[in-house]
């Protein structure tokens, strides 16, 4: 290696040498060509890949916002199902114990009036007695006052 280093340059030698470059160089344009080819082929296949993806993603998100409308669908028919249990319930609750106040105190004011026209279920008779008695007295007297006025106004 050396002694090639310090042989003299010969036509024989510089042609070989330039045979050498020119087939580097044939090879390496040969090879960029390559790169190229291959570089715009990955940049396709890339812009693919991404033109794929963001179908994909516009898919997805449909479908996503399908489940998110079918989820906030079941919640809400959930929701109201469960409202109208509860409002049943609460009706229901409400009602029952109207009812048993009602019945209550309704016992209660049916006893209280029974207890109190029992008591005063005596008390009118005194009076009526005491009335038609007046009543008669005053008839008595009042025909006995006629009767007099008739025979001294006649005779």
């Amino acid at each position: 290696a050396a002694a090639a280093a310090d042989a003299p340059v010969t036509a024989a030698r510089l042609g070989a040498v330039e045979g050498r470059l020119d087939d580097l160089v044939r090879r390496l344009e040969h090879l960029q060509h390559h790169l190229e080819h291959e570089m715009v082929s990955v940049d396709d296949h890339v812009r693919v890949t991404l033109d794929k993806l963001a179908r994909q993603e516009e898919q997805s998100e449909g479908r996503i916002d399908a489940l998110e409308q079918r989820v906030v669908s079941n919640v809400e028919e959930s929701l109201a199902k469960r409202v109208a249990t509860l409002e049943q319930a609460t009706r229901d609750a409400v009602q029952k114990r109207v009812a048993s106040v009602e019945t209550r105190y309704m016992s209660r004011l049916g006893d209280v009036v029974a207890e109190k026209v029992e008591g005063s279920g005596r008390g009118w008779t005194l009076p009526f007695v005491v009335l038609v008695l007046v009543d008669v007295v005053a008839f008595v007297l009042a025909r006995g006052w006629y009767v007099r006025f008739k025979k001294s106004h006649l005779l």
